[in-house]
C-alpha cells in the first residue's frame, strides 16, 4: 500500500536524447514545415489571423419596376389587358423576400351560395340524400353538406349538394404544362437596397455606392462582369434567373430562388473597396414528383346589387429570398499574439509524433527506450542511507578523519564504536575505536 501511494508522488522530467537517426530528422523537419506553412498561409494569411473580426447587422428594402400586357381574349379572365406592379406583386410587401406572379388561375364571380361538390372528393359521394350528412365538412372539400344529393342525368353515383363560394374554383392551367401567361417577367427589374453597420468599428455601408449618381441609377442594370455595372443595385429579372440556372418550369409551377449579398471587408484598406458580391441560385427542389413548385391563393372581393362577389386567384410564381452576410476585419494585437501562440505550441506536435516513432516503431526502439526513460530509485536510496549515517555520527558526537585510528574509553554500557569506511559504521563491546576511510 506504501508504495502504490508513493507512486502518487513520483515526479517525472523531460530527458534530452539526441538521436542520430536520418529518418526522424526527416519526418519531424517535414512536420514542422507542414505546420509553419498551415500558421503562416492558411491561419495568418489565407484566414487574416492577426484581424479582429465584427458580423454586420443588416436592413434590406425592394422595388420592383415593369409593365406586361397579354392578349388571351379564349381565357376568361385574362383576356386582353395591362399588368403592372400592383397586378403581379402580391403581397406588395415581404420582409427580405417578394414574390412575382408568372402563371395564374382565376375564377370569376364567386358568390356564397349552393352548388354540387367536386367528384374528386371522397366523402362528397353519394346515391341518396341520407348519403350526405347536413353540416358535414370534409377535409379535402370545399364546403358544408347542406344534406342533398345532386345526381346528373345519365350518371349512377352523384355528389352532395354544398354551400360555398359558387361557382367551385377552377384548378386548370390556362396554357397547360407547356407555357405560362407572362414571359414578360424576364425583363422586370429589381431594385436591392442593402444597408449594413459594423458597429464594431464604427461602419457603415451600402450597396448604392457614393459615385453613383442619378443618371447611373436609371440606365444601369446589374453585370458582375462589367466594371461599373457590377456595382449597380439594379437586377434585371432575366440576370437572374440566367444566373441561378433555372428552367422553364419555374415559370409554370412557381419555386423559389435565392438573393444571396455577401460583404467580406478589410478595413485594414480604404472602406471604398467594402463593397457588395451577389450570388443566385433555386432553393427549392426543381426535380422533385410530388408538390412541387409554389402558388397560393388569393381574391378580389366585390358587391353588385347587395350580392358579395369574389375573384379567386390561384397564383404561381417566384418567391425571391434575400439573405444578407457581412463581416469585416482589421488589424489587433490580441488576435495575432493568440494565434502565434498557437502556432507555436503546434510545432511542439512534431517531437511528440517522433518520439512515438522513435519508440514504438523504429527497429532500435528498445536501446531508444533504455535512453529515454530512467528511474532513480536505487540513488535515492543510496542518497537517504547517507543521511542516516550523518544523523547517528552526530547522535554519538563523532567526526569522520581519513586515516587514523582513535582510542576512547567505552561509555557506561561498554560499547565501542568501529568505523568501516566513508558510509558505515558498527557498534560492538571493544574498548577500542577503529576508523580508516
Amino acid at each position: 500500500m506504501v508504495k502504490g501511494i508513493a507512486v502518487l508522488f513520483e515526479y517525472e522530467t523531460p530527458k534530452l536524447v539526441q538521436i542520430s537517426n536520418i529518418k526522424i530528422g526527416v519526418t519531424q523537419r517535414l512536420l514542422q514545415l507542414v505546420i509553419l506553412i498551415y500558421v503562416v498561409c492558411w491561419v495568418m494569411i489565407y484566414e487574416k489571423g492577426y484581424q479582429e473580426n465584427d458580423i454586420a447587422k443588416s436592413a434590406v428594402t425592394t422595388k420592383v419596376k415593369g409593365v406586361g400586357f397579354t392578349n388571351f381574349s379564349h381565357i376568361p379572365g385574362i383576356g386582353m389587358r395591362s399588368w403592372d406592379v400592383a397586378d403581379y406583386i402580391v403581397p406588395p410587401l415581404e420582409n427580405n423576400a417578394l414574390f412575382v406572379i408568372t402563371n395564374l388561375v382565376k375564377t370569376e364571380r364567386q358568390s356564397l351560395s349552393k352548388c354540387q361538390e367536386s367528384s374528386w372528393v371522397p366523402e362528397a359521394a353519394c346515391y341518396k340524400d341520407s348519403d350526405c350528412k347536413p353540416y358535414f365538412i370534409s377535409h379535402l372539400g370545399n364546403g358544408a353538406h347542406t344534406g342533398k344529393c345532386i345526381i346528373k342525368p345519365g350518371n349512377d353515383i352523384g355528389s352532395c349538394e354544398i354551400y360555398s363560394w359558387c361557382p367551385l374554383e377552377n384548378d386548370t392551367l390556362p396554357l397547360g404544362r407547356k407555357s405560362f401567361l407572362f414571359p414578360m417577367v424576364y425583363n422586370y427589374t429589381l431594385l436591392i437596397k442593402n444597408d449594413i453597420n459594423f458597429e464594431k468599428f464604427g461602419i457603415h455601408r451600402r450597396n448604392i455606392q457614393n459615385w453613383a449618381s442619378k443618371k447611373f441609377l436609371r440606365t444601369c442594370l446589374y453585370n458582375k462582369t462589367d466594371p461599373e455595372n457590377r456595382f449597380c443595385p439594379i437586377f434585371q429579372f432575366g440576370t437572374i434567373f440566367e444566373e441561378a440556372n433555372v428552367d422553364q418550369s419555374i415559370f409554370i409551377s412557381g419555386g423559389v430562388i435565392g438573393i444571396d449579398i455577401d460583404w467580406k471587408c478589410d478595413l485594414d484598406w480604404d472602406v471604398q473597396y467594402c463593397n457588395p458580391t451577389y450570388s443566385f441560385r433555386r432553393l427549392d427542389d426543381a426535380h422533385a414528383k410530388i408538390a412541387s413548385g409554389f402558388n397560393f391563393r388569393y381574391a378580389h372581393f366585390y358587391s353588385e346589387n347587395g350580392t358579395n362577389y369574389r375573384d379567386l386567384i390561384k397564383a404561381y410564381g417566384i418567391r425571391f429570398v434575400i439573405h444578407v452576410s457581412g463581416e469585416a476585419g482589421k488589424f489587433h494585437l490580441l488576435p495575432l499574439t493568440m494565434n502565434i501562440g498557437s502556432g507555436l505550441a503546434l510545432l511542439g506536435l512534431a517531437p511528440t509524433v517522433c518520439d512515438i516513432i522513435a519508440l514504438n516503431l523504429l527497429r532500435s526502439r528498445d536501446i531508444y527506450q533504455r535512453a529515454k526513460f530512467e528511474t532513480i530509485a536505487e540513488e535515492q536510496a543510496h542518497l537517504s542511507s547517507r543521511r542516516a549515517d550523518k544523523a547517528q555520527r552526530k547522535k554519538y558526537g563523532l567526526s569522520k578523519r581519513n586515516t587514523e585510528t582513535i582510542n576512547e574509553n567505552s561509555d557506561e554500557n561498554g560499547k565501542i564504536i568501529q568505523w568501516k569506511d566513508d558510509q558505515e559504521f558498527t557498534v560492538s563491546d571493544t574498548q577500542t575505536i577503529h576508523s580508516s576511510t
